[in-house]
């Protein structure tokens, strides 16, 4: 009984154990996610801000349509 009680336990470690590698392996995972999804929001603000220029370039500084 108590031979059986030690391998369960030994199994209930290497499971642990296998969990664990597996969270920290997720972890990472959402790490890089959240870095790449920053990236990505930085990337749109730029691109954002490119456009607002490019309206005053093209329209001016004012909207034409406000001065009608």
């Amino acid at each position: 009984m108590n031979e059986l009680q030690v391998d369960e336990n030994q199994a209930v470690k290497k499971a642990v154990e296998e969990f664990r590698k597996e969270n920290d392996m997720l972890n990472k995972e959402i790490k890089m996610l959240n870095d790449e999804c920053n990236k990505l929001r930085m990337d749109n603000d730029d691109l954002r801000n490119s456009c607002i220029k490019l309206d005053k370039v093209v329209y001016g500084k004012t909207n034409q349509k406000k001065k009608k």
